[in-house]
Parts: structure tokens; sequence; C-alpha cells
């Protein structure tokens, strides 16, 4: 898949699961998969597995690391989270979002994306917000024009 993808398209990479015990293992293989294909700059990672995007952030601090948040108590757990330049951004779920906490992430400099967005126009209101709509769902139901449009807007960080 990353050698399809390689200079066509960016690959998003959700961290589920690790192996019991093998968090940093499992995250040197991640960064070497990513770094061997010549995708390194085209791919980020997020997920709810934060050890094991700690440990990416350890291994390999180039790379692009997003922790998704999906209930308050996460929330309030990523102020504990170590916040510098190898944390691009965070992956919200909606319920979660307002225009206060993405005005905060995003002082922070973070990236701010979100999760499970179901329509255009849920999109466009969240995109208005400041947060960039980020999820399978959204990418298939918005279709390549809507894409386009959102993929135009300028990211918190370039490069």
């Amino acid at each position: 898949m990353l050698a399809l993808a390689r200079g066509r398209r960016r690959i998003l990479v959700d961290v589920k699961w690790s192996p019991g015990g093998r968090q940093s293992a499992f995250a040197r293989s991640l960064a070497q998969t990513v770094r061997l294909a010549g995708m390194a700059d085209e791919v980020t990672f997020c997920g709810q597995n934060w050890p094991v995007l700690q440990r990416l952030r350890v291994i390999d601090p180039g790379l692009r690391v997003h922790y998704s948040i999906g209930v308050q108590r996460q929330l309030a757990a990523f102020g504990h989270v170590p916040q510098d330049e190898t944390l691009w951004g965070v992956c919200l779920h909606q319920s979660l979002l307002n225009a206060q906490l993405i005005d905060i992430l995003k002082r922070r400099g973070l990236d701010v994306w979100t999760w499970v967005v179901d329509d255009l126009a849920q999109a466009r209101q969240l995109v208005a917000m400041g947060s960039m709509a980020s999820s399978a769902t959204a990418s298939t139901c918005w279709g390549r024009s809507a894409k386009r449009r959102l993929k135009s807007r300028p990211s918190a960080r370039a490069g």
C-alpha cells in the first residue's frame, strides 16, 4: 500500500493494537516501515494507543503523530502528555469539539482533526471552527470536490 501511495496520497495509520508488552518493538517496526518506503513525510500515525505513539515520538521524532481522543476522560489525560515538537496534533471525536478547545490546541501549534463526520454541512461547520475533519466516513461521504476544498485549507504546521 505504501508503494502505491508514494507521491500520490497521504496515509493515516490508526494504531489500534500492539503485541502485549512490546510497544517499543512495534513502534520501531512502524517507523522503519514508513522510512524504508520513503513515506515518512506522507504518513500520519494516530490512535488511542498512546504508549505506542509516545514511543514513536521518541524513536523517530520526525514522524507525524496525533493522539486520538474519544471521551472526556482522555481529554483530561491529554494534559499530561508531553507536548513538544514531536507532537503534531490531535484527532478528537466531534462531540468533544468546541471553538474554545480548538483555539487552545491550535495556539499550542497542534493540528486539530476530528471524526465521525457524516455529512458535508457538519464538515463545513467543523472546518469553520478550525478543525480538519478526518475520517473514513467523511472521506467516503464528502466526494472529491469537498475533499479538494477542505484539503486546500492551510495546516497549522507547514511541511
